[in-house]
């Protein structure tokens, strides 16, 4: 052996003692591919023995199915070109091991020349827990940058002095401003005026760490619309942070809910003005049975001299044991509180005397306070006027229904004596008709006897016979009329008689009246004139009808003077006609006309110049009501009087 052969075999040591300490694969291929040298570390990495590997393909053994061709490929092209990319780099690629596992190695690959042709050394470093943890490095960045700007917070850096380093995409959507705007004069240019002073006071606290990440400030910062936004803000210190350097500002817009915080403060002044305003006690307590709130008109009712305001918060003990003094029955009160409290519903209106003989109701309702749990609201209100009226209100009604009763009774007493007043009048008339119709008949024989024949005799005053006779006729005639009218009145009255509508025309009926009263009115030296409009037949009781006009007409001859005009007008209106009867005489006073259809009643115009009975308008009222009609006087002394009545027609029988 010579040095060179010895210098060889030392040279082969070296190399077999370096391939099998060194900790990364290593492998060398020929020409074709085929592996020619495998160290252990290759074995331990791909788990294929050396043996097995020696003289195999190398893309059979490492190489994953999709990228073998590609191996080949780039193999066959540096043969032929002697241009490789992939020698003598860094690379990263998938591997697989003998079981069929995958994993990630880091290959550099270094070409030399043999004398059997080129060799290709690989050194190969399993990097699959480096890449999986790069991943999720990149994986857990990703994350977090796309929830920094997703995040509804606006996250920004902001740097010690002032500069703005950062945003979050959440200011971005909010504030309108385009990814990396920088403003003139720094973030707090963007900040309110009258905000910035506290801004910098905040910041400056945080970075001498007498202000911690807890404690927020509302600063109103403008948008890029011109509008400003309050923001609720908090500052973290990472100036030291060479990853940051600067401050963190995480801010939340809370515009919304300080607007609604302002209003509601609004709404609870208005609200607290307004109960204090109140004539209604209010007494709010919470679920510990402190007071929350109470109104003036509470304190009134029970003479607290504390102003309402200043017994917030106080237990409710306080002023319950003040209460207890005031009220008659304070066992009684005190069990209903309690009663209230442990059942918990609503009650409404009860009653609670007080010493001093005021009664006030009391209210009571469970809410729920915010924040506070379960509270207790009582409404106090004085009602002890509300009782007196009421008191006085059952005495009047007392006193009403006695006297109800009263005239009841009396109504009763009343019938009765019509009833016998109609019952003696009916009996009264019914004896009287039958001697008056004898004497009337005789003096009719004695006047027909009479009539002719004069006579001698003389009363001793000198009146003849026969105008004794004529007297006696005519006075037993008025009684005997007299009489038929006080039964006939009675009838009517009594329902007894009743009327017998028909079909009949209201024109006839007139000219009737006219043609009876005509002869009357000339001897009166009265005009008598008519007027009558076409319309459809009335439904009526003719010859009663008849009965009322030569009432009417009758009544307006008597009491109008010679020279004078009674007018009869009849004109169909609305379902009924409508007859009436004027005159130009004496005239009715005002207070007297509810009376003249009462019996027996007459106007003092006419009660001691004209004769009658006070009974014509009596029976004509009856008479027209009977026909569901209504008659009706229009009066005034010395203007005459209209009498006025309705007849249905005989679409309303």
């Amino acid at each position: 052996m010579d040095l060179s052969d010895l210098a060889d075999s030392e040279r082969r040591g070296v190399a077999e003692a370096v391939l099998d300490a060194a900790l990364d694969a290593i492998i060398v291929i020929d020409s074709s591919g085929s592996v020619i040298e495998w160290n252990p570390a290759a074995t331990e990495l791909f788990l294929w023995e050396r043996e097995e590997a020696v003289g195999r393909p190398l893309a059979d053994l490492i190489v994953p199915d999709e990228m073998r061709v590609a191996h080949r490929r780039g193999l066959a092209h540096y043969m032929a070109t002697g241009e490789g990319p992939a020698l003598n780099t860094r690379l990263t690629l998938p591997g697989v091991r003998r079981d069929g596992s995958r994993l990630t190695v880091e290959l550099t690959i270094s070409p030399s020349e043999s004398p059997a042709g080129p060799l290709f050394t690989g050194w190969l470093r399993d990097i699959t827990e480096l890449v999986e943890a790069r991943e999720a490095v990149d994986r857990s960045e990703q994350r977090l940058a796309s929830l920094v700007a997703n995040i509804s917070d606006v996250i920004t850096v902001m740097g010690a002095d002032g500069t703005w380093i950062s945003t979050s995409g959440a200011g971005t959507r909010l504030m309108g401003y385009e990814e990396g705007f920088d403003p003139d004069g720094g973030i707090l240019s963007l900040v309110h005026p009258d905000d910035v002073p506290l801004a910098e006071r905040a910041f400056a606290e945080v970075i001498a760490g007498t202000r911690s990440s807890t404690q927020p400030i509302d600063l109103r910062v403008r948008a890029l619309d011109g509008t400003w936004r309050v923001l609720e803000t908090v500052a973290e210190n990472l100036v030291d942070d060479p990853a940051v350097n600067g401050l963190v500002l995480t801010s939340r817009d809370v515009t919304q809910q300080r607007s609604r915080a302002t209003e509601l403060r609004r709404m609870a002044k208005q609200l607290s003005s307004l109960a204090s305003s109140l004539t209604d006690g209010i007494l709010l307590v919470d679920h510990e049975q402190h007071i929350v709130f109470t109104n003036q008109a509470f304190c009134a009712m029970f003479g607290l001299d504390p102003p309402a305001e200043e017994l917030a918060d106080l237990p409710a003990t306080t002023i319950r044991t003040i209460a207890e003094a005031l009220v008659k029955d304070s066992e009684e009160f005190a069990h209903g509180i309690e009663n209230r409290l442990e059942q918990g519903r609503p009650v409404f209106g009860d009653e609670v005397p007080l010493k001093d003989g005021r009664i006030l109701e009391r209210d009571y309702t469970p809410i729920d306070i915010e924040g506070e749990g379960r509270g207790h609201l009582w409404l106090y209100r004085d009602i002890s006027e509300r009782k007196a009226l009421d008191r006085a209100h059952k005495r009047v009604l007392d006193v009403e229904r006695g006297l109800r009763q009263q005239a009841e009774e009396q109504a009763r007493t009343l019938k009765e004596m019509s009833d016998l007043k109609s019952e003696l009048v009916a009996m009264v008339s019914h004896e009287l008709r039958t001697p008056l119709t004898s004497i009337v008949s005789f003096s009719d024989l004695l006047l027909s006897d009479l009539d002719g024949e004069p006579t001698t005799e003389v009363d001793p005053i000198g009146t003849d016979v026969q105008e004794f006779v004529t007297v006696i006729a005519r006075n037993a005639k008025r009684l005997v009329h007299l009489v038929d009218d006080l039964l006939l009145l009675g009838q009517l009255e009594s329902g007894i008689v009743s009327v017998d509508k028909a079909q009949t025309s209201v024109p006839n009926i007139v000219d009737r009246a006219v043609a009876a009263a005509t002869h009357r009115a000339r001897g009166a030296g009265i005009e008598l004139r008519s007027h009558v409009e076409p319309g459809p037949p009335g439904f009526a009781d003719a010859q009663r009808i008849d009965q009322v006009l030569e009432n009417l007409l009758s009544n307006g001859l008597k009491f109008t003077d010679s020279g004078g005009t009674v007018e009869i007008d009849a004109h169909h209106d609305g379902g009924a006609w409508v007859i009436s009867v004027a005159d130009d005489g004496v005239g009715i006073p005002a207070d007297e006309q509810e009376q003249l259809f009462e019996s027996f009643f007459r106007a003092s115009t006419t009660a001691k110049t004209t004769q009658g009975t006070g009974l014509g308008l009596a029976i004509s009222r009856s008479i027209v009501e009977l026909h569901g009609g209504t008659i009706v006087v229009e009066s005034a002394p010395g203007h005459g009087s209209t009498f006025r009545f309705t007849i249905p027609d005989r679409s309303a029988p």
